[in-house]
C-alpha cells in the first residue's frame, strides 16, 4: 500500500506492506529538477480510488496537471505526463483509471472558459494512452449537470472507479465559484466504447465523491459530503446506495449522515467490510502527532487499535491517503 504524505506545500510517499508494516519512508518525494523552479511532484497530489494494471504507484499531480508513474520496487519515476489537452493549464485532475494496457480515463475537474479546441475544455473524461500520454480522446460530462434554480452548474467529474465491467464516475455539480451546489449524481461509461450508458441523480445527497464496489452483490456505495459551511451539511450528506446488477443500475436507497451519529459523511472515502484477517488502516494527519493507526476489527466488539506509527520518518509530513496499488 501506498501512503500520501503531504502538508499541500511538498509531498512524500512511504509504503507499507500487506499487514500494514512500514517497509520505506522515503520512496518519491518533491523535488528540483533543471534549476527551473518547477516540482517534480507537487504538493497538491492523490492517489487513484483503485490499483491500476500493472502493479505501478500512479500519482496524480493536481498541482501539476500531470500523472506521475512510480515502480514501487525501485522507487523510482518511470514516466509522467501531461493531461492539460494543449492550453488547458489547470484542468485540476482527480483521478485515473487504467482500464487496459492502452487506455486510461483522467476525470478533469475543472471548466477552460475559453478552451482553444475540445480536448482544453475540461469538465470531462480525457482518454489516454497510459504508456506514453498521447491523447485519444475525451468524453464531455458537462450535459449532465444538475440545475441550481434553473441555471445548469459544472458537472464536475471526480472519482471513478470500475463496477460490473462499466466505469462509474461521481458528478459534484458545483459552480465555478463553488457557490452553488446541486444533487450529487453518477455517470457509468462502457469501457469499449467510450460512451455515456446512464446517467443516475442521487436525490438528497450533495458533494458526492468516493465510491467501493462490492462485487460479489454487485453494490456500489458512495459517499456524500454535503455542501461546506450548510446549517443543513448533515441533512445533505450520506451513503448512496446502488444496484449495479440492474439494466440501467438502480438506486437502492440512501443513507443520510443524521444516522452516523450527525455528523456529515466524509466525501472521500467509503470502505465496505475487510475481510477479518486484512489490517484496518486509518491515516490521521494532526500536524503535531502525524501518524497511521492500525487497528483488528476482526471481532464482535469494536476495533482494537493495535499500533500507530510515523509514516514520513524523514520529514514527518502527515498522512492524509493510504490505498493499494
Amino acid at each position: 500500500m501506498a501512503v500520501l504524505n503531504t502538508d499541500y506545500a511538498s509531498t512524500r510517499i512511504s509504503l507499507l506492506n500487506t499487514q500494514g508494516a512500514l517497509v520505506r519512508a522515503d520512496c518519491v518525494h518533491s523535488m528540483m529538477i533543471g534549476g527551473s523552479g518547477s516540482l517534480t511532484i507537487s504538493g497538491d497530489v492523490v492517489l487513484p480510488s483503485q490499483p491500476q494494471r500493472g502493479g505501478e504507484i500512479v500519482l496524480i499531480d493536481r498541482g501539476n496537471s500531470a500523472l506521475t508513474f512510480v515502480n514501487p520496487t525501485t522507487c523510482v519515476i518511470d514516466r509522467q505526463m501531461s493531461i492539460k489537452g494543449g492550453t488547458f493549464q489547470r484542468p485540476n485532475p482527480h483521478d485515473v483509471l487504467i482500464v487496459s494496457d492502452s487506455k486510461a480515463y483522467v476525470t478533469r475537474y475543472d471548466k477552460n472558459a475559453a478552451p482553444a479546441t475540445p480536448l482544453a475544455a475540461g469538465d470531462d473524461v480525457l482518454i489516454i494512452d497510459p504508456r506514453d500520454g498521447d491523447i485519444a480522446g475525451r468524453i464531455d460530462l458537462s450535459s449532465y449537470a444538475s440545475q441550481v434554480g434553473g441555471t445548469a452548474v459544472q458537472a464536475r467529474p471526480d472519482r471513478a472507479i470500475i463496477a460490473a465491467g462499466k466505469v462509474v464516475v461521481t458528478l459534484n455539480n458545483i459552480n465555478g465559484t463553488f457557490s452553488a451546489i446541486g444533487e450529487g449524481g453518477i455517470v457509468i461509461i462502457d469501457p469499449v466504447t467510450n460512451a455515456v450508458v446512464q446517467h443516475l441523480p442521487l436525490p438528497g445527497v450533495k458533494n458526492c465523491e468516493g465510491m467501493d464496489y462490492v462485487p460479489a452483490t454487485k453494490t456500489l456505495l458512495v459517499a456524500c459530503n454535503g455542501p461546506f459551511g450548510s446549517i443543513e451539511q448533515t441533512l445533505s450528506s450520506g451513503v448512496a446506495v446502488v444496484n449495479m446488477a440492474t439494466t440501467p443500475a438502480t438506486l437502492t436507497r440512501v443513507i443520510t449522515g443524521v444516522a452516523f451519529n450527525t455528523q456529515p459523511v466524509t466525501f472521500q472515502w467509503v470502505l465496505s467490510l475487510p475481510t477479518a484477517a486484512a489490517p484496518n488502516l486509518m491515516p490521521d494527519a494532526t500536524m503535531s502527532t502525524p501518524r497511521v493507526h492500525v487497528y483488528d476489527a476482526s471481532g464482535a466488539g469494536a476495533p482494537v487499535k493495535e499500533l500507530s506509527f510515523v509514516a514520513d520518518t524523514v520529514n514527518g509530513l502527515p498522512p492524509h491517503e493510504i490505498a493499494p496499488y
